[in-house]
């Protein structure tokens, strides 16, 4: 034990950073099913998964690099963006054009795959940040897995609902706020105030 606090206090991001990851590690063994399931599947499943898939496909080849456009594919044609903000599309197609050996298919998957994993981190240092305990840092990231990993919680973040239900961008919009959070609402002296 003493070997281990020994550990933890010469070396916090390598501990830190091995906690994350196991912590990382029960969220994809709890829900390994539904895992296994999304990377071997031929399109993005759930309910608006093709949708999601279709949309990044025509985005990136005709649309990108700009913002707005028109796909006449659906409804006899409608603008982009109708339905979802642009950013989870506009990510995927400049992954498309950065690494053009990648099919959108598995761009969506890897970029779901690293944001469901980063997610516990993100809650991690968000509450190391406000609370300056490790402890409740940790509990925090430890119910963020619970959370992620349960069937009950299936609207947005979850692990359910980003690969059952393909709800890839309020999946993207929840990193986002928490990645906000940690920089606005940090307690942090600056020259300026506070």
């Amino acid at each position: 034990m003493k070997f281990m606090r020994d550990l933890i206090e010469r070396y916090p991001l390598i501990s830190n950073t091995l906690g994350i990851i196991f912590l990382s590690a029960i969220v994809l063994i709890s829900r390994f099913d539904m895992f296994v399931g999304f990377l071997k599947a031929p399109f993005i499943q759930g309910w608006d998964g093709a949708a999601h898939q279709a949309v990044a496909e025509y985005y990136s080849a005709h649309i990108f690099p700009s913002i707005w456009g028109w796909i006449p594919l659906w409804y006899a044609g409608m603008p982009f963006p109708q339905f979802y903000p642009p950013l989870f599309y506009f990510l995927v197609a400049a992954a498309n054009h950065l690494f053009p050996f990648l099919s959108i298919l598995n761009i969506i998957k890897i970029f779901v795959m690293l944001l469901l994993i980063s997610l516990p981190l993100f809650i991690f240092r968000l509450a190391k940040e406000l609370t300056s305990s490790s402890s409740t840092a940790w509990f925090a990231a430890f119910l963020t897995c619970l959370f992620m990993s349960s069937e009950w919680f299936s609207f947005g973040g979850s692990v359910v609902s980003s690969l059952g239900t393909a709800m890839i961008p309020q999946l993207l919009g929840l990193v986002l706020v928490i990645m906000w959070l940690n920089t606005f609402l940090s307690p942090k002296k600056t020259p300026y105030g506070s």
